[in-house]
């Protein structure tokens, strides 16, 4: 799952995610469409690319961490809360390279 309401950040997404995850990734564009999918099915991995319209996007990303088996990728310009490293999340800060998301994304 890739959450963002950027469409652009979707394509470079999937595209980093390679041909069989990217382009199979469902992508909601707010905090509330991708609640209710991962309440319905569970994802190997979740990037939320913050912020959301309706929220920064923090609170999802600790749902998902304790909603799906999956990992959980918050990517942020501002300053995200302390110990969401602590849940399980890992968090990338805007802005990133390529390079770093591409090798980021391979290690999950």
């Amino acid at each position: 799952m890739i959450v963002s309401k950027s469409e652009k950040s979707v394509c470079f997404l999937r595209e980093l995610l390679g041909a069989d995850a990217g382009q199979t990734a469902v992508a909601p564009s707010s905090c509330e469409e991708a609640r209710r999918l991962a309440e319905r099915q569970d994802f190997a991995l979740c990037i939320i690319d913050a912020p959301l319209p309706d929220g920064p996007g923090f609170r999802l990303a600790r749902y998902m961490a304790g909603r799906i088996t999956g990992q959980v990728v918050l990517i942020t310009a501002g300053q995200p809360p302390d110990a969401l490293e602590e849940d399980g999340i890992l968090v990338l800060t805007k802005p990133g390279s390529r390079a770093l998301y591409a090798a980021s994304l391979k290690a999950v």
